[in-house]
């Protein structure tokens, strides 16, 4: 919502004649708060998951659904589709935060669990800085890649994941 380009495809001028874009204040309001809805909710049925499937499958699944929710954000051109792709992809990533601890406990030794768990906290927290790296080199851009290429660099996060995850192995609870 602070891209200028977005701000200008998606809002309107205010004032009129300005050249300044804003948002509507409901849409203003539902963007940042799409992803939290699913975080909310992810946990309770990632939970399930884990327990029906396992956290290996749980997790590889989540991220190679995340690839289609994410298709919706470049792809789309209306407000309401951006929005139900970042509803999506917090449905599905929104476990992360607790499936990811969990797995890591489990199939590291008790001498290296302290430094996977870390580096799981550390890769959230860079993810973070590089997020903001991205969205400062594009958004001075006078086109819609302004607010798209941002969108278009997750797709680095999750395809590292899955393959990744093809090696990993199953946890021995859950075995």
């Amino acid at each position: 919502v602070g891209v200028p380009q977005f701000r200008k495809h998606f809002g309107y001028e205010y004032p009129a004649g300005s050249g300044t874009y804003v948002l509507s204040p409901s849409w203003t309001s539902a963007f940042p708060y799409a992803p939290i809805i699913g975080f909310l909710v992810a946990p309770i049925w990632a939970g399930w998951c884990v327990d029906r499937y396992g956290p290996r499958k749980t997790l590889l699944c989540c991220t190679t659904l995340s690839l289609g929710t994410l298709l919706m954000e470049v792809l789309g051109n209306t407000a309401g589709i951006i929005f139900a792709g970042d509803l999506l992809t917090g449905l599905l990533t929104g476990g992360f935060p607790v499936l990811g601890p969990a797995y890591i406990s489990e199939i590291l030794p008790v001498s290296l669990r302290g430094i996977g768990l870390a580096a799981n906290n550390f890769a959230q927290v860079a993810g973070s800085f590089i997020a903001i790296g991205i969205l400062r080199g594009t958004e001075t851009r006078e086109d819609k890649w302004a607010y798209k290429v941002p969108f278009i660099t997750e797709y680095a996060f999750p395809v590292l994941f899955i393959l990744g995850a093809f090696f990993a192995p199953e946890t021995p609870w859950f075995l």
